[in-house]
């Protein structure tokens, strides 16, 4: 909205302009120094050519031309291949769990590796919403609602945590902040490449493509894994399934 093009009529402004805007939004850098990436553009076009659309359907603007299809989308950069050995592993959860670190940092990121939920859903999860096996979710990225199955592991996760806690009813399971989680997590993975200079920079999202990675192995239905993991498209599942040759060769026996 602070752009000089939100100041526009939709009739005014042409192809050439969204051009001139998608290069601006590639070269001019966030607060705090990082760059858009090519998906978070690819979305804002996306968004915008949905309000051409809708204008012309719902606002009776009929004649009006849908600029958008013109303008070229960044390429997608290609899903990052994060894995982590059995013992690299077991190293980042006992960082995770070391006294100095944030007593919530373990349970949520484990959570995140068990069951591919999405930070945000995370720390939107409520105590009240958990019940056995499934943990139900009101509001997602894609806006739904959506029960998460768990397995035992992540029970036994889930139960130590809300023991710690005194046995909160209801209320958030991790009533923290983004920059809180985000923070201290990559604080902990900077301490682990320290002591080990070949351990992988694993973000705290990269644990959803672990996770997804581990549950396509139980999982072999591409239908149940989109279930679990919340995408809408395959295509974008996709990126987030990482499996190894040696695996599927023995798939195939």
């Amino acid at each position: 909205m602070g752009h000089p093009l939100a100041q526009r009529n939709l009739e005014g402004i042409t192809t050439a302009d969204l051009t001139e805007w998608r290069r601006e939004m590639e070269a001019q850098p966030m607060p705090g120094g990082r760059y858009r990436s090519p998906s978070t553009i690819r979305n804002d076009i996306n968004i915008l050519s949905a309000v051409y659309r809708h204008a012309a359907s719902e606002w009776a603007m009929v004649d009006l031309k849908n600029p958008v299809p013109g303008v070229r989308k960044p390429r997608q950069r290609r899903g990052r291949d994060v894995r982590l050995t059995e013992a690299q592993r077991q190293l980042l959860w006992d960082t995770l769990r070391q006294p100095q670190r944030f007593s919530f940092l373990y349970y949520i990121s484990k959570l995140a590796a068990l069951t591919a939920m999405r930070q945000g859903e995370l720390r939107e999860a409520r105590w009240e919403a958990w019940e056995g096996r499934v943990l139900k979710l009101e509001d997602t990225k894609n806006g739904e609602r959506r029960n998460i199955p768990l397995s035992k592991e992540s029970v036994e996760v889930l139960t130590e945590w809300r023991s710690q806690q005194g046995h909160p009813e209801d209320g958030r399971m991790f009533p923290y902040s983004k920059d809180q989680v985000k923070g201290s997590y990559r604080l902990a993975v900077k301490a682990v490449r320290k002591a080990n200079p070949s351990f992988p920079h694993v973000t705290f999202h990269d644990l959803r493509h672990i996770a997804a990675t581990d549950l396509s192995k139980k999982l072999s239905n591409v239908l149940e894994l989109s279930a679990v993991t919340g995408h809408k498209s395959v295509q974008v599942l996709k990126r987030y399934y990482n499996p190894d040759a040696e695996d599927l060769a023995t798939k195939l026996g």
